[in-house]
């Protein structure tokens, strides 16, 4: 029984044994466990404050471009609004000049159609021109040769009055003044 108990005695001490080294091997690994894990604990304690610090900067980064965004937004709102302004105004613009260039294309034609008129007026005025000119040419002969009538005419005439008035004065004196009248023809 002794060899039995001995042996079993043997077989718990070495199993006690193999546990006491896994014990210890266990133990220098959960201590090499522990000293890898403070300092990976300090690592990421170490990265956890580098990101808190990241997440702050990207927090400030943010509300920067945020309010950077607001003013662009508000830029971008402004200029759309100054854009469709001046787009309805050059449409408006462009609206009121195309009325004016038809006014002026009717106006156009107004006055070429009056234009025609004017030069065909003209043209008549012209000819009529000429005409009265050629009608005046030949009143001018006409009054030329009526004045050459009239000064023949007149001549004619003051050499009739004269001689009437020779005669009357010759018959005047011959029947009141006889005698002087002989003695007129006796000189002469």
């Amino acid at each position: 029984v002794d060899g039995v108990e001995g042996e079993e005695a043997r077989d718990w001490r070495q199993l006690y044994e193999e546990k006491c080294a896994e014990l210890k091997e266990l133990d220098e690994t959960l201590q090499e466990f522990s000293e890898s894990s403070k300092a990976l604990e300090a690592d990421l304690e170490t990265e956890l404050k580098q990101k808190e610090a990241e997440l702050v900067a990207a927090r400030k980064q943010l509300e920067v471009l945020r309010f950077e965004h607001s003013s662009l937004l508000e830029k971008h709102v402004s200029a759309s609004r100054e854009a469709e302004q001046m787009q309805t105004q050059l449409q408006e613009d462009v609206a009121k000049l195309r009325a004016e260039a038809e006014e002026h294309h009717k106006a156009r034609n107004v006055l070429e159609i009056e234009n025609d008129e004017l030069q065909q007026r003209l043209r008549s005025a012209e000819d009529l021109g000429q005409d009265l000119t050629r009608q005046l040419d030949r009143i001018a002969e006409e009054n030329e040769w009526l004045h050459g009538e009239a000064e023949d005419a007149k001549n004619s005439g003051e050499e009739t009055a004269q001689r009437l008035r020779e005669e009357i004065a010759g018959t005047y004196e011959q029947k009141f003044f006889p005698s002087h009248t002989l003695f007129c023809s006796t000189r002469g």
